[in-house]
């Protein structure tokens, strides 16, 4: 193991990522961390007691290795603690579902990975060591999709529910030390689970899932907890326009204090792993329809407070479906603004928000050709939301400095020597401004991390 992971290659030099921009100094030092094996997901997280944001990173391989960098305060870090999974994490694109959440109430992230007929649970103690792994087998077959942690029951402990390709949902309440009860829970029409949040002040959380109707629609399903970590057998669902859902963020639209959705995805695409493209199968084993519009939206439900929301209202992003969005008062007006990062065509779309729950498109970015992924952050130190872009094929991160109005002030590209897919923005040195961490591989396969450290100029 000692040489698996990881003869850490820690560079204290700007010469990998070209850090000191031309015409701007609003990011300067970067450090850059290679290893064996491309990283698959990039997070962040408290993993110990000294209260600065740290990586979890897992990567590509038949055995993943899944690894912690914990800050040091100063915009460096050193390597935590490593261990193998037995999940796959390969590099056509499908990877197991993997999370982090503190489950032993002890003040510091754990995490969660999922794969075929397991579940592995690995608890971080205070100096950020893994001391506990869990391995939570299966009755049946299961091919995990999703993992959601929420609060299930009356108890305030974290639990678990992962949800499977076959429309399986299995449900871990947890005791508080890291253990769990298990209970498996099968509705029908399923096609994954998008997240939990408590809609209808009861103090315990529903489930929001992606379902199809009898009628072949696309939707979000609410099911609702009962209190002892079931579910109700019947369901709430809401139709939306041509696509199927594969992620929600929940939020307040409207600023009424309930807790509103926001649903994107695809129909054709949205829940099935990537390794099974060329297979679009429902859960029923039925070939799904192509998208005939041609044109993908995200949906807005507005909620009422009960549990149940308003009719959804859509809204195009494209000619290709997209997960990547962005929320927040990017016009400073008191109302939640929505960005769409889309692909066909390739830009940022901003929608501003009127405060009753409808958006309307107000400004387009080119911020490139193939766009992987974007974050928001404050990077220049005026209290305004920016953002934050990276482009696979040039190879760089694009920063948009917001002013405030909804528009931005396009900054040049900070370039990378590596192709990047995974993009992280967290205040690293704890100076209030947002860095960034940027995740790809090199030219020989080697993955990276890239940090990016904001000065507020």
């Amino acid at each position: 193991m000692e040489n698996r992971l990881y003869k850490f290659v820690v560079l204290f030099t700007c010469a990998l990522l070209g850090c000191k921009n031309e015409t701007t100094e609003l990011f300067h030092d970067t450090y850059s961390y290679m290893w064996n094996g491309t990283p698959v997901t990039l997070k962040t997280g408290y993993f110990n007691r000294d209260n600065l944001p740290d990586i979890v990173i897992s990567t590509t391989g038949r055995e993943s290795t899944i690894f912690t960098l914990l800050s040091n305060g100063d915009s460096t870090f050193s390597l935590g603690d490593s261990f193998l999974s037995n999940f796959s994490y390969d590099t056509e694109g499908y990877h197991s579902p993997f999370t982090t959440h503190e489950l032993n109430l002890d003040g510091i992230d754990d995490i969660i990975c999922a794969d075929t007929d397991i579940i592995e649970i690995t608890l971080v103690n205070e100096t950020g060591r893994f001391i506990k792994k869990n391995i939570i087998n299966h009755q049946e077959l299961f091919v995990p999709e999703s993992i959601v942690v929420g609060l299930f029951n009356s108890d305030n402990i974290p639990d678990v529910v992962t949800g499977d390709f076959f429309g399986q949902l299995m449900v871990l309440i947890g005791i508080g030390d890291g253990g769990f009860d298990r209970v498996v829970y099968k509705p029908d029409y399923i096609s994954g689970i998008l997240g939990s949040a408590d809609f209808n002040n009861d103090g315990v959380h529903e489930l929001v899932v992606a379902l199809r109707d009898g009628n072949g629609r696309g939707g979000i399903g609410i099911i609702s907890g009962v209190g002892a970590g079931g579910f109700d057998d019947a369901y709430s669902f809401y139709a939306v326009k041509d696509y199927l859902p594969s992620r929600i963020l929940v939020n307040d639209f409207n600023n009424d204090g309930i807790k509103d959705i926001l649903a994107t995805g695809s129909l054709s695409l949205g829940f099935v792993p990537v390794i099974w493209l060329s297979y679009p199968l429902n859960r029923n084993g039925l070939i799904l329809p192509a998208n005939d519009t041609e044109i993908y939206y995200f949906s807005v439900l507005i909620g009422r407070g009960d549990g149940s929301f308003n009719t959804p209202l859509n809204y195009p992003v494209g000619e290709s479906p997209t997960e990547r969005i962005l929320i927040d008062d990017f016009n400073l007006d008191g109302f939640n603004d929505i960005a769409v990062l889309s692909a066909l065509p390739a830009n940022l779309t901003l929608w501003l928000g009127n405060g009753e729950g409808i958006f309307e498109e107000f400004v387009n970015y080119d911020v490139g050709e193939v766009l992987a992924n974007f974050v928001k952050g404050e990077f220049n130190g005026d209290g305004i939301p920016d953002i934050a872009v990276i482009n696979y094929r040039s190879k760089d991160v694009i920063i948009l400095l917001g002013k405030g109005d909804g528009t931005f002030d396009k900054q040049f590209g900070y370039g990378l020597e590596f192709e990047p897919f995974r993009i992280v923005a967290e205040d690293f040195n704890t100076d209030g401004l947002s860095d960034l961490v940027a995740g790809g591989s090199d030219p020989d396969g080697r993955g990276i991390v890239s940090l990016l450290i904001a000065n507020g100029d």
